[in-house]
C-alpha cells in the first residue's frame, strides 16, 4: 500500500478513536430554550421577571451551552456578559441589567451566585474546547471572588452574596443557595487554595443551623451573628424560589449527608405542597410547586432514596422546555437534568 494511504488510514483510524463527549440535554430542549430566552446578541431573558437580565441567568446559559456542545452559543452569551454585566473595576459582574433604564446597569454591585457560575461555565468550556483565553477569564474571576467575597467569622469563611451591602457590625447577611458547591469543588482543582475546602464545609454548618419554621426549612435569607443564625428581617423569611436551590447544589456535588436535605424532601412529598412558606408565620403560597421545583424534588428523592422516587406525589416530567415559558422553571429543569447525569442518579 502507498505510503500517503498508510497515512491516510491511519489518521482516519486515530481521528474514529478520538473521545467525543456527548450533550448532556437534549438538541431540541436546547434549541426551545435558545428561542424562548436568549437574544440574538447573547442576553438571557428572565421573562418572568420583567425582561431583565442578570449575571446568575448569563452564568447558567453557559453553562447549558457547554453542556449542550454549542460554542457558537457560548460565545454569544459570553461575549454579551463581558460587555455589558463586566463593567465593573475588576472581574466581577453587575448582577442586573434593565432594558427599561437608559443606562441598563444602575446597580454595579455583584452578585457571587452569578460569578461563581459564569467562572464555573468558563472554566468547563476551556476544559471541553481546550481554550486558554477561557481559562485566563475564569481564573481572573475567581481570584476576585477570593479576594472581595469572602469574609472570614467564627465558623470559618463564608461567601457573601455581593461586595456590598451585607455587612452591618456583627451581622452577616447571607443567602445558603449562593453555595454553589460543584462550582465550588470543580474551582478548588484549579484554584488550589485551602479556602475552597472551607467555604464548603462552612455551607454544610450553616445549612445544618438553617432549619426553620414548623418543617424546619432553610430560609432564603439568613443573618449570621457571631455563632448564631437567625432569619432575615430585611430580606425574603420564606423557604422560597432561592432556598429551592440548595437541593440542587448538594445532590450535584454528591452530598446527601446534610439533614437539612431530608426535611426539605419531606415537606415537598406533602401532598398539594405549596410553592413557597412563610418560616417565620407559616403563610403560603396559593399556588403548588411549579415545573422547576418539582423537577428538583424529582432529583432529591433520586438523591435520598437510592434513585427510587416512589414518595413524591407530583406529577414528574422532563424538562418542556418545548411546552413552558416559564424562564426559571425551564432552567432548573435543565440544570437538574444535568446534575443527575454528572451525579449518576
Amino acid at each position: 500500500m502507498h505510503k500517503v494511504q498508510v497515512l491516510a488510514l491511519l489518521i482516519l483510524f486515530l481521528s474514529s478513536c478520538e473521545r467525543t463527549d456527548p450533550p448532556l440535554i437534549l438538541h431540541d430542549d436546547w434549541l426551545a430554550y435558545q428561542n424562548l430566552f436568549i437574544s440574538k446578541d447573547g442576553r438571557v431573558v428572565d421573562t418572568g421577571n420583567k425582561g431583565i437580565s442578570h449575571s446568575e441567568g448569563q452564568g447558567y446559559a453557559m453553562l447549558l451551552a457547554v453542556a449542550a456542545r454549542d460554542r457558537i452559543t457560548f460565545d454569544r452569551i459570553w461575549i454579551w456578559t463581558r460587555n455589558n454585566l463586566q463593567v465593573r473595576d475588576d472581574h466581577l459582574f453587575a448582577w442586573k441589567w434593565d432594558p427599561d433604564t437608559k443606562n441598563h446597569v444602575l446597580d454595579k454591585n455583584n452578585a457571587s451566585d452569578g460569578d461563581l457560575l459564569i467562572a464555573w461555565a468558563l472554566y468547563r468550556a476551556a476544559s471541553l474546547w481546550d481554550s486558554g483565553v477561557y481559562k485566563k477569564n475564569s481564573i481572573s474571576i475567581v481570584h476576585d471572588i477570593r479576594r472581595k467575597l469572602i469574609k472570614t467569622t467564627k465558623l470559618g469563611p463564608v461567601l457573601l452574596p455581593g461586595e456590598k451591602g451585607f455587612v452591618h457590625g456583627n451581622n452577616i447577611t447571607l443567602n445558603l443557595s449562593y453555595w454553589v458547591y460543584p462550582a465550588l469543588r470543580e474551582i478548588s482543582h484549579f484554584d488550589p487554595d485551602p479556602i475552597w475546602e472551607k467555604i464548603i464545609k462552612s455551607g454544610k454548618i450553616l445549612s445544618d443551623m438553617s432549619q426553620f419554621g414548623q418543617f424546619k426549612l432553610p430560609p432564603d435569607w439568613i443573618v449570621l451573628r457571631n455563632e448564631n443564625v437567625s432569619l432575615s428581617k430585611l430580606l425574603s423569611a420564606r423557604f422560597g424560589f432561592d432556598a429551592l436551590r440548595i437541593p440542587l447544589y448538594f445532590c450535584w456535588d454528591k452530598q446527601y449527608d446534610v439533614d437539612v436535605l431530608e426535611n426539605i424532601d419531606s415537606y415537598w412529598t406533602r401532598p398539594n405542597t405549596s410553592a413557597w412558606i412563610d418560616l417565620n408565620n407559616g403563610d403560603s403560597a396559593s399556588y403548588v410547586l411549579t415545573s422547576g421545583q418539582r423537577r428538583i424534588a424529582h432529583m432529591l428523592q433520586r438523591c435520598l432514596h437510592n434513585n427510587s422516587p416512589s414518595l413524591i406525589h407530583h406529577e414528574i416530567l422532563e424538562s418542556n422546555t418545548q411546552n413552558s415559558t416559564d424562564y426559571y422553571s425551564v432552567t432548573l429543569s435543565l440544570l437538574a437534568r444535568i446534575a443527575e447525569i454528572e451525579s449518576q442518579l
